[in-house]
């Protein structure tokens, strides 16, 4: 059982909201990387398309490194924007529908500069 790794959605170690509260400080994609780091076992982690990658994949590469973990997947968020609001993939409107199929190809051909095989998405939105 030692040689059991687990990874964690980044998103969790950095602020959470619900309706009602907020919960924990805001932190840097690179302070949510330390934090991960710190979870005893952790060997990988599932990082969120767009927000928490951006312009930042060098940086997210160089603290993976530096901590020796590697991604897991890629979770493209077609939910946080909010011309999601009102769904992505089902949208009545037809640029809306463009801009998620956009954000999950990005995600897709992003995913291999990080040696990721496995994409996923939340579609909250769509029912």
């Amino acid at each position: 059982m030692d040689d059991i790794k687990y990874s964690v959605i980044l998103g969790f170690m950095g602020q959470q909201r619900d309706r009602f509260q907020v919960y924990g400080p805001p932190r840097s994609v690179r302070e949510m990387i330390d934090c991960a780091a710190q979870v005893e076992g952790i060997g990988a982690l599932e990082i969120v398309y767009p927000d928490q990658l951006q312009d930042q994949v060098p940086l997210v590469q160089q603290a993976l490194d530096e901590h020796g973990l590697v991604l897991s997947s890629l979770n493209v968020n077609i939910k946080g924007n909010p011309i999601f609001h009102l769904g992505a993939l089902t949208s009545a409107d037809p640029a809306v529908r463009r801009a998620a199929v956009g954000y999950l190809k990005d995600g897709l051909d992003l995913a291999p500069a990080f040696g990721i095989d496995l994409v996923t998405c939340c579609p909250l939105g769509d029912g």
